[in-house]
C-alpha cells in the first residue's frame, strides 16, 4: 500500500435483502480501489459484480507501470466490461450486469472511472462534492430539464430509482465517465453503491466523515443509511490521502474544490507523425511574385521633372495624353524642380490621369537615361494623339532687310561661268506678279436662304 493513503471499507446486506450483490476491492501495490453494485436477481447480481471487480484490479495490475494511469484503467474497465458480457452468455447468468466506481491513485493525483449510479465524493477543506454523474433514469430526466432535481423527494419515482442507463455487462460497449483530481493534505474520498447514497444525502455524510477516523465513518455511514430504511445492499470505501512532509503545502481555508474531467483516450487510434500534424496546424504561406525594389535616400537624376520621389515604391509618371508609356519614353521637358522624401515612391504628375508604373533604378543608374525593363508592361495606345516633335528649328537671325538676305544668298552662291539658265535667277530675281483677290459672293436675301 502507498504510504500516503490510508483506506477502510465495509459492507452490509442492509434491511430487506438476503443476499449481498454488491462487492468491494482494492490493490494496496497497484493504489486501485474500487466499489460494484450488482443486479439481475438471485446470483446473478452478485457474479456480475464479483467479476467486473477482479477483473478491473487484475487487468489494471499487469499494465506497465510507465502506461498513463487513464490509459490503463480505461483497458481495465473494459476488461472487465468483456468479461461479464462473456459470462452473461450462460443461461442462468443471462441479464446479468453490475455499476462500477473505482479511484486509482499516482503520486497527488487521483483518477476516478465511473459506469452506472455508484457515486465518488470528495472532502476537501471542510467541503463536500459529488464528483461523480448518476448514469441512471432519474438523472437523465434532470439533464433534460423535465424535472428540477429539487422536485424529486416529492415526485414518485421510487419505481425508477434502480433504472440505470450505462452498465458493466449491458453491451458490448463501455462508455466510463473520468474525472481527475489534485489532492492535497488530509483530503479523503468516498467511493459507495447507492444502498448508501440513496438513503444519506451529501450534506448528511460531510457531517459523518471523520478523515481521522476512516473505519469508524464507514460504519456510521451504514447505520445512517439503515435507519432511513436500508433496503439495498450498502457498501462504502473511504481513503485519506497524507503527503509527504516535505511536500506537505500550506492549506488555504474555504479554498474551492477542483475537479477536472477527464475525456476516454482512444486506444486504437492512429499516431500521426509530428511532422504531418505541425503542417497540418500551420497553413502554407502563398509566394507573390512582387519585383525588387531598390531603397535609396536621395533621387538625383537630371531631369527637371516636378518629381517626388520616396524610396521604395514604384515610379509612376502620367503625361498629357491618356496613352500609357513605358520609362523609357518619358521626357524630361518639365521645368518644375524634383523634391526628395525617403520612404515614398518616385511621381511625377502633370495634368493627365495616366500613370506608368516602374521599380525605382539605384543611384549610380539615375544620371543615365532611364532604361524599360522586360517585365514593363506592354504599352497600348489609345485614340487620343501624341504630339510628337521631330527636327528642332534653326536659330534664325530677327531685324534683317531683304536686301541684306539677297547680299548672304549671293555671298553662299557659288561661282559658275556656265550658261545655266538658273543662274540668272541668282542675277535678276523676278518679281512677283500682283494679283487682284477675287470679290466675295453676293450675299443671299434671307427670304431665299433654306
Amino acid at each position: 500500500m502507498s504510504s500516503n493513503i490510508q483506506v477502510a471499507a465495509l459492507s452490509d446486506v442492509g434491511c430487506v435483502r438476503t443476499n449481498n450483490e454488491d462487492n468491494f476491492g482494492y490493490d494496496p501495490v497497484a493504489d486501485l480501489y474500487v466499489v460494484c453494485d450488482g443486479m439481475g436477481g438471485m446470483a446473478a447480481g452478485e457474479v456480475a459484480s464479483a467479476i467486473a471487480c477482479s477483473t478491473v484490479i487484475t487487468t489494471f495490475a499487469s499494465q506497465p507501470v510507465d502506461t498513463p494511469i487513464q490509459l490503463r484503467l480505461s483497458l481495465a474497465i473494459r476488461a472487465a466490461n468483456d468479461a461479464v458480457v462473456h459470462s452473461g452468455q450462460r443461461a442462468e447468468h443471462k441479464g446479468m450486469g453490475t455499476t462500477l466506481v473505482c479511484a486509482a491513485v499516482e503520486g497527488s493525483k487521483i483518477l476516478i472511472g465511473n459506469v452506472g449510479d455508484s457515486r465518488c465524493y470528495l472532502f476537501q477543506n471542510g467541503a463536500c462534492m459529488q464528483v461523480t454523474i448518476d448514469h441512471s433514469y432519474v438523472n437523465e430526466l434532470v439533464r433534460a430539464g423535465t424535472i428540477k432535481i429539487e422536485d424529486i423527494p416529492n415526485l414518485d419515482l421510487d419505481q425508477f430509482a434502480s433504472v440505470i442507463t450505462r452498465a458493466i455487462g449491458a453491451a458490448h460497449d463501455v462508455e466510463p465517465d473520468f474525472f481527475a483530481i489534485d489532492l492535497h493534505h488530509g483530503d479523503a474520498v468516498l467511493l459507495a453503491s447507492d444502498g448508501l447514497t440513496r438513503y444519506v444525502e451529501g450534506n448528511s455524510i460531510a457531517e459523518l466523515v471523520n478523515p481521522n477516523d476512516l473505519q469508524g465513518s464507514c460504519q456510521k455511514l451504514i447505520d445512517k443509511a439503515k435507519a432511513a430504511g436500508g433496503a439495498d445492499n450498502i457498501t462504502c470505501i473511504l481513503l485519506r490521502y497524507d503527503a509527504p512532509a516535505t511536500a506537505q503545502p500550506e492549506v488555504q481555508a474555504e479554498a474551492p474544490l477542483e475537479v477536472a474531467t477527464v475525456a476516454e483516450p482512444q486506444i486504437a487510434a492512429e499516431a500521426a507523425p509530428a511532422q504531418a500534424a505541425a503542417a497540418l496546424a500551420t497553413p502554407a504561406e502563398a509566394e507573390i511574385d512582387t519585383p525588387a525594389v531598390d531603397p535609396a535616400e536621395e533621387i538625383t537624376a537630371e531631369l527637371d521633372l516636378p518629381i517626388q520621389a520616396h524610396t521604395g515604391s514604384p515610379k509612376v509618371a502620367t503625361t498629357d495624353a491618356p496613352t500609357a508609356a513605358t520609362a523609357d519614353e518619358i521626357t524630361a521637358d518639365l521645368d518644375a524642380p524634383a523634391e526628395s522624401h525617403t520612404g515614398g515612391s518616385a511621381v511625377a504628375q502633370t495634368d493627365a490621369p495616366t500613370e506608368t508604373t516602374q521599380a525605382a533604378e539605384p543611384l549610380d543608374e539615375l544620371d543615365a537615361p532611364i532604361k524599360a525593363h522586360a517585365s514593363d508592361p506592354e504599352v497600348v495606345p489609345t485614340n487620343a494623339p501624341t504630339e510628337t516633335q521631330t527636327d528642332v528649328p534653326a536659330k534664325v537671325k530677327t531685324g534683317v532687310s531683304f536686301e541684306e538676305l539677297l547680299a548672304a544668298a549671293d555671298e553662299a552662291r557659288p561661282a559658275s561661268s556656265s550658261d545655266d539658265p538658273l543662274d540668272a535667277l541668282f542675277d535678276a530675281p523676278a518679281e512677283a506678279a500682283p494679283t487682284t483677290p477675287e470679290p466675295p459672293p453676293s450675299p443671299t436675301s434671307h427670304e431665299r436662304q433654306v
